[in-house]
């Protein structure tokens, strides 16, 4: 059931036209949140979590603005990953 991989520096992710048990559960929230624990799962909650801390001046990064860019065809997933990204960071 994995659906997120690297490439460099981007998330990949796949759509799987189904809802998948535990991706985005709270479980899975608590892996992704603790910004002083590496994420070696790539994960859209790895994303947000690295961009919130880069918008704090947090991770070694520069303070200031940041973005996360959700790119994709139609019905490629970016509303759901876009909602569950914003639902991590919120």
């Amino acid at each position: 059931g994995e659906v997120y991989t690297h490439v460099g520096p981007l998330l990949l992710a796949i759509n799987p036209f189904r809802p998948l048990p535990g991706l985005y559960d709270a479980a899975a929230m608590r892996q992704h949140a603790d910004p002083s624990r590496p994420s070696e799962v790539p994960h859209v909650y790895a994303v947000a979590r690295e961009a919130c801390g880069a918008l704090l001046g947090g991770l070694g990064s520069e303070k200031g603005s940041h973005s996360i860019v959700v790119s994709g065809c139609s019905g490629s997933g970016k509303t759901e990953t876009a909602k569950h990204a914003l639902t991590f960071i919120v």
